[in-house]
């Protein structure tokens, strides 16, 4: 059963007390920035959030490669869609 809302009713989000609710409970910027990050590497890589924190403290939050500190992506191999390491954008 669907709640009904008035028209000019304003939701706030759980995450933020002072920002408008986007989704899921919460503020836009915390839906885009951590739940739909979430949950794309786990319908892309199959891997969930203590998996990818644990390949993160494993390699110190550095590239496997050039060993530097920056942003990190996943690398996986397109066929099999396995997961091998996380590198840094110039390594990937």
């Amino acid at each position: 059963m669907r709640i009904r809302r008035r028209k000019n009713e304003v939701r706030y989000a759980v995450c933020h007390a002072d920002r408008i609710y986007f989704a899921k409970n919460l503020c836009e910027s915390c839906y885009h920035g951590g739940y739909m990050i979430k949950r794309q590497r786990k319908r892309l890589y199959n891997l969930s959030p203590t998996q990818y924190e644990k390949m993160i403290q494993e390699q110190g939050t550095r590239c496997y490669l050039c060993n530097k500190s920056s942003k990190l992506d996943i690398d996986h191999n397109h066929s099999t869609g396995k997961v091998r390491k996380l590198l840094c954008r110039r390594c990937n």
